[in-house]
């Protein structure tokens, strides 16, 4: 979510709902991977490439749009609707 180019409907909805985003948003994945303990791929996203050697042994990966092949996952991958 860019905050600055959200529009109608959804920036309303962000603003009255969950204000708080802001705070809890970055612009690097690698800034993300310091801290989170699921990462979900909704998109194909170049930023996502590389992601696995990047990832603890605690994180879990659910993908989104398959993403990664199988080449790819590890135990924590797990690759849902596609």
């Amino acid at each position: 979510v860019n905050l600055a180019k959200l529009m109608g409907a959804n920036r309303d909805y962000i603003l009255n709902h969950i204000p708080h985003i802001s705070q809890v948003m970055t612009n690097s994945i690698e800034e993300v991977l310091t801290h989170a303990e699921t990462i979900v791929i909704g998109n194909k996203a170049k930023e996502f490439e590389g992601i696995v050697s990047s990832l603890k042994k605690n994180q879990a990966v659910i993908d989104l749009v398959g993403y990664m092949d199988n080449t790819n996952q590890t135990s924590n991958y797990e690759g849902i609707c596609w």
